[in-house]
């Protein structure tokens, strides 16, 4: 399984919340919460747990960033 790729695909779906397929993805697996705070479920897909485990990689890097906001 190639990590890094699973863990930008989650970023993917951080950075672009109104692409097709991150609305997907919170429609079926996320409604009510963000990516980051999203739980497994009962019925996870192969696709869901794989960017799960992508997920706990791009935790790791994230940080915040406080700007001016010009």
């Amino acid at each position: 399984m190639n990590e890094a790729l699973l863990a930008r695909q989650g970023w993917r779906l951080l950075m672009n919340p109104q692409s097709y397929w991150a609305k997907i993805m919170k429609g079926l697996y996320f409604p009510n919460s963000s990516f980051l705070e999203a739980k497994k479920g009962h019925r996870a897909s192969w696709a869901w747990m794989s960017l799960l485990h992508g997920r706990e990689l791009l935790a790791k890097g994230l940080r915040w960033q406080v700007q001016s906001g010009v």
